[in-house]
């Protein structure tokens, strides 16, 4: 798969609940950026077309944390949905908060992960 982010990330699993007017999706991040997320979702689990959803804002709860975020893009892996969500800049600072937790190991994302 070409790569095309250029933000550092890490990989960092974490359950994560998305919802809106239309929809409620449940999944583990794949990895992770100062500016979003990118979450994995099983097909099965999504009955609505994700190319509707692009450019929408949604809501996304991680770790009890309620954050505004808008699904940026998308592509379908196997049998799996990755989807790209921006973090909305007013909830940047909890989103840091969040990846720079002690619980989640003191993630720095200083060191940039490859993917490939």
């Amino acid at each position: 798969m070409l790569e095309r982010r250029t933000l550092k990330r890490m990989l960092l699993p974490l359950p994560v609940m998305a919802s809106n007017d239309s929809l409620q999706l449940s999944g583990i991040t794949k990895d992770i950026s100062k500016e979003g997320l990118c979450v994995e979702i099983p097909t099965p689990c999504v009955n609505i077309s994700i190319l509707e959803l692009l450019n929408k804002n949604v809501t996304l709860t991680v770790k009890d944390v309620m954050l505004e975020g808008i699904i940026k893009w998308y592509t379908v892996n196997n049998s799996r949905y990755l989807i790209g969500i921006l973090i909305d800049e007013k909830d940047k600072l909890a989103w840091k908060q969040i990846i720079e937790d002690k619980e989640t190991g003191d993630c720095n994302l200083k060191d940039p992960v490859s993917l490939a």
